[in-house]
């Protein structure tokens, strides 16, 4: 509903052989008596190899990550208007610290903390409506910055078999998204008219706690499923066993 499927185009790369991670990705055994902790490293340092495409695992370059559309529901409060963005530049997931990593084999789940010390979304927006009660209307180039931004992630999956070997696939994705601060600039508002589109700049500034809360669910959702992607990706190209070691 919220993000746009133009972006889940990385979906059908997936390859029709079995790959192994890349050398330079960390390794975790599930027997490892501190497992945990392993895999919370290994996803810190597996993100933060990818600031380039790895092709041979499915896995896009993320710095910057490129969504061609992403479309933000109207919420009910403060916020009452879609946001439209085109275009768009997220940067900054390669510099997260993973907190926190849990695997449990028998449920299917994975639970991660992650923490990104500034999320930046560049893009090309246009909007008309009202927030706090004000009208604002406008087309043009924005920016938005979430700073210290705390996600939890839980990943549910499903076991299926490629050519002998057993593979997750991710069936549901969910998503808490905890800013610390956010910023947004919005150029252009109200035609170009600098006074107006200065002030509403300021009020939702002022206000940013106010104004995310009221369309976070609609955020949560747009990114689960851009990590729904991008995770599938890789688990249909490397099995289990090669990811998370033999049962």
């Amino acid at each position: 509903m919220y993000a746009s499927t133009a972006f889940f185009f990385i979906c059908a790369v997936a390859a029709a052989n079995c790959a192994k991670l890349p050398s330079s990705f960390t390794k975790c055994h599930r027997k490892e008596s501190n497992f945990g902790r392993c895999l919370a490293a290994a996803v810190e340092n597996a993100v933060g190899q990818l600031d380039k495409q790895i092709k041979e695992v499915g896995l896009p370059n993320m710095e910057p990550l490129e969504v061609p559309a992403l479309r933000i529901g109207a919420g009910t409060g403060p916020v009452a208007f879609e946001q439209n963005y085109k275009d768009v530049l997220v940067s900054g997931f390669t510099k997260l610290r993973c907190s926190a990593a849990a695997m449990d084999f028998a449920a299917k789940t994975l639970n991660m903390t992650v923490t990104i010390p500034q999320l930046k979304l560049e893009f090309a927006y246009e909007i008309s409506g009202k927030i706090l009660l004000l009208p604002i209307y406008g087309k043009g180039p924005g920016v938005i910055t979430l700073d210290e931004l705390e996600q939890v992630l839980t990943f549910t999956f499903e076991e299926f078999e490629k050519k002998g070997k057993k593979h997750f696939r991710v069936v549901d994705s969910k998503l808490v998204m905890n800013p610390k601060l956010i910023q947004i600039k919005l150029d252009n508002l109200f035609n170009g008219d600098k006074a107006l589109g200065d002030n509403i700049n300021q009020v939702m500034n002022d206000n940013w706690a106010e104004v995310f809360a009221d369309v976070k669910p609609s955020y949560e959702e747009a990114f689960a499923k851009i990590f729904f992607s991008i995770f599938n990706n890789l688990l249909a190209k490397v099995p289990i066993s090669e990811i998370f070691g033999e049962e």
